[in-house]
């Protein structure tokens, strides 16, 4: 039998796609109460969705609903003290703080800005501050150490002019709060931005400034520093949503632009080594804005918010993320070898970065941070170390700015990867 060009390349081509699974969204079920603009947590074994609005009642909830991906169950332990729509909230000591939101798209809700969920109680969350000023409508942020970051959103969503500052942070266990960089907007300030925290850098996605945008600006929480970043978006976006899938690894989700009043599409923005990328990633089946989504045991699920027609969606779907790890950009890739150079995390960084590497046998090795004219500025480690993973960190406050190498050495063996300083 005589086999011809076009039937080789046909069945190469089955058999490579026959070979790969590909990935899809894919709808797992309807929510007890379908809700809008709340907020899920991944929290222990459970998702926990808080808050929302919902259209049966035509008001903001004080609702808890528990998700359990592993048995495809729901509860309701308990409820919030004050109901909320549109807020923020984020993990803390085993719990979860919420702060602002309002009861309806027009205004911040006037009392007990701030409360704590213990994660497990029955009982409503108590209050444990009432500031005005944390008490923000289309804001967005997180916790890291004892703090609370608030970015943008304003009391009153008609009129989005400065009022008391873009950034702001509270101290939640002393129940301080402080501005920091209070002339980044004067004009209006964004709001319904998307965001992500990762080893105490928040990336602040896409949002509404003038229009809809595609912007992504980091702020580091050690030096105070805020800035913007390239590339934007592939897609302008607000009132979306943003999961951290891998170190360096987020995903954008839905929201809405001036051409969709609902996106079902999603975006990989990822940050590995000196190079900033954005992909696209699969599409939901259902275009949605205000959603909730977390990302739970290597998958990512969403929930609720409103289609283009504005109605709340009640499905849930779940995508099997398996392109979570990052591909190493490296200036020498090896070949398969008995020693492999990890990226630099975090990588951009402002003073400390770690760099971690693995020897498959015993060897000599050399760590050395190398800038762009080749010069030798640091030897981090020199001398034999025996199989397995190590790692040792560049404390870079003396340096300046700029592009570095930083170079393994390992034998006869070499390799180097970059990094960016940015101060």
């Amino acid at each position: 039998m005589r086999v011809t060009q076009p039937f080789l390349i046909a069945l190469l081509l089955l058999s490579s796609s026959t070979g790969s699974k590909s990935q899809e969204w894919r709808e797992i079920g309807r929510m007890p109460v379908p809700v809008a603009g709340g907020v899920a947590l991944a929290l222990n074994d459970r998702i926990v969705i808080l808050g929302g609005y919902s259209d049966s009642t035509a008001s903001a909830l004080d609702l808890i609903q528990i998700y359990d991906p592993l048995q495809g169950s729901w509860q309701r332990p308990g409820r919030l003290e004050n109901p909320r729509y549109a807020f923020v909230a984020d993990l803390y000591k085993g719990g979860v703080i919420v702060c602002g939101g309002g009861t309806d798209t027009r205004e911040a809700s006037g009392s007990n800005a701030l409360e704590l969920w213990s994660g497990s109680d029955a009982a409503p969350a108590p209050s444990i501050d009432d500031n005005p000023m944390i008490n923000r409508l289309y804001a967005t942020g997180g916790v890291f150490g004892e703090n609370l970051y608030l970015f943008g959103g304003s009391r009153e969503p008609a009129n989005w002019v400065r009022s008391a500052g873009y950034i702001l942070v509270y101290n939640i266990e002393e129940n301080t709060l402080s501005t920091r960089q209070d002339s980044l907007f004067t004009d209006q300030i964004p709001y319904q931005q998307m965001s992500v925290f990762d080893m105490g850098i928040c990336y602040l996605f896409g949002g509404v400034h003038f229009g809809i945008s595609k912007t992504v600006y980091v702020y580091d929480t050690a030096r105070d520093r805020f800035s913007r970043i390239e590339p934007p978006l592939r897609q302008a976006r607000a009132a979306g949503a943003a999961v951290k899938t891998a170190p360096g690894q987020y995903m954008l989700l839905g929201g809405y632009n001036e051409t969709r009043d609902a996106l079902a599409s999603t975006e990989i923005y990822e940050i590995a080594n000196s190079e900033v990328r954005n992909r696209l990633s699969p599409a939901m089946n259902r275009a949605r804005k205000e959603l909730m989504a977390a990302f739970f045991q290597g998958s990512i699920y969403v929930f609720g918010g409103r289609d283009q027609t504005g109605e709340i969606v009640p499905s849930v779907e779940c995508l099997e993320w398996t392109d979570g790890q990052l591909t190493p950009v490296r200036e020498n890739d090896p070949q398969p070898s008995d020693f492999v150079l990890d990226p630099a995390y975090p990588n951009p960084f402002n003073s400390r970065t770690t760099i971690a590497f693995t020897l498959s046998r015993r060897a000599q090795v050399v760590v050395e941070i190398v800038n762009l004219a080749g010069q030798v500025i640091r030897t981090l480690l020199h001398g034999e170390r025996p199989p397995g993973r190590h790692s040792c960190v560049w404390d870079a406050n003396s340096a300046p700015s700029g592009l570095y190498l930083v170079r393994l050495t390992a034998g006869h063996f070499q390799v180097q990867n970059k990094m960016m300083l940015i101060k």
